[in-house]
């Protein structure tokens, strides 16, 4: 599988305090969302680590040099 330069796709929540783990309440008939998944989702492999970034804002776009930057090594 090709690494991914662009990171996790999705929503990112953050702390600055480690999060306690809660179960999640799913309603009857989910066919992909399982206690199971929502443990496992908790879960980054060992190929994810903490990268240097500075915060996107609405002042700076950085994320879209940070993009710029990820298909300059794919594609040029």
């Amino acid at each position: 599988m090709r690494q991914n330069r662009f990171g996790e796709r999705g929503f990112v929540l953050a702390s600055p305090a480690p999060l306690s783990g809660r179960d999640l309440d799913v309603p009857d008939g989910l066919s992909y969302l399982t206690p199971d998944v929502w443990q496992a989702v908790q879960v980054f492999g060992v190929d994810m680590d903490r990268v240097a970034a500075k915060p996107n804002t609405l002042q700076t776009h950085v994320l879209v040099g940070y993009y710029l930057d990820g298909w300059d090594y794919w594609f040029r």
